[in-house]
């Protein structure tokens, strides 16, 4: 236990010495590794003045992602080591050091295990080159993150629509198809598209029908909202009315506020307890 006091002391002492002369006037190269482990973790900015410091030092700071600006020439293990913990390390790595496939395999890596869906459109961002196979990742890992690919393909798109109808709204000027896709899985999407076409319209408005149907006759919610609706007998003129607003506002072009307000309002509830699998809608490999 004394010889451990002594031991820190010793270091402590030796680390006040280089501060003293200055990071820029000490030989690094000369310094023991415990003393560069200490003063490391006090002081992150000293990386800058070592040479070559190794993957076991650097990985003391990986938590702090403004350590890795200090970093000279970093490794691809300390690189992965900074980016598992947080993927906005991508600003301060100097990319254009490694090749494209480099990159791309890190970043895959990366993602393997990261539950941080906000850093993964720092991907999106950061890497100039992505392969279609990261982007196919990301989209899975976080659908929202499409709206930062540039000109994403419609397959991309199509994965985003199948895991959750309502990103619609993160896509760039979907093209008719994706709308219509969006739409076919759940009707209440429609809320989170501008200017759908009138096949997008009728498709909607059908599945809109069909899922109320199936809503009052299985009884299969919670929404107290609904309840009421069913025990005052009034599920047949619900969905009259509901099938008028959405006429009215889509197809007759009504854009009163109040109007809008009241559909939105069903469409965004009814499209919420689809998601949740309140009523079973068919996929389309179900009818293979």
């Amino acid at each position: 236990m004394i010889n451990q006091i002594m031991e820190k002391d010793i270091i402590d002492i030796q680390i006040e010495e280089i501060k003293k002369n200055g990071y820029e006037n000490t030989d690094f190269s000369a310094i023991e590794n415990d003393v560069l482990r200490e003063l490391i973790m006090e002081d992150f900015t000293v990386l800058k003045f070592i040479e070559n410091p190794s993957d076991k030092l650097c990985s003391l700071v990986f938590h702090k992602t403004e350590a890795m600006k200090y970093i000279k020439n970093p490794s691809i293990e300390t690189c992965l080591t900074f980016m598992k913990y947080d993927l906005t390390v991508l600003k301060y790595i100097d990319l254009t050091r490694f090749t494209d496939e480099q990159i791309n395999n890190m970043c895959m890596e990366t993602l393997n295990g990261y539950t941080n869906i906000l850093g993964i459109k720092k991907i999106i961002k950061h890497v100039k080159n992505p392969s279609y196979e990261l982007l196919k990742k990301c989209v899975k890992k976080y659908p929202a993150c499409i709206g930062y690919i540039p000109n994403p393909s419609e397959e991309l798109c199509m994965m985003v629509i199948k895991e959750e109808p309502f990103y619609i709204s993160d896509i760039v000027d979907p093209t008719e198809e994706i709308k219509i896709y969006a739409v076919s899985i759940n009707p209440g999407s429609i809320v989170e598209i501008k200017n759908p076409g009138q096949e997008c319209i009728n498709v909607a408005r059908e599945g809109l029908y069909e899922f109320l149907q199936d809503l009052f006759r299985n009884k299969n919610y919670e929404e107290q909202y609904f309840e009421m609706i069913i025990c005052a007998g009034l599920q047949q003129e619900f969905i009259e009315k509901t099938m008028i607003l959405f006429n009215d506002y889509f197809i007759n072009g009504n854009d009163d506020l109040e109007l809008k307000d009241d559909l939105f309002y069903i469409l965004d509830t009814l499209g919420s307890m689809m998601n949740r699998g309140v009523v079973e809608r068919k996929d389309d490999d179900d009818d293979e």
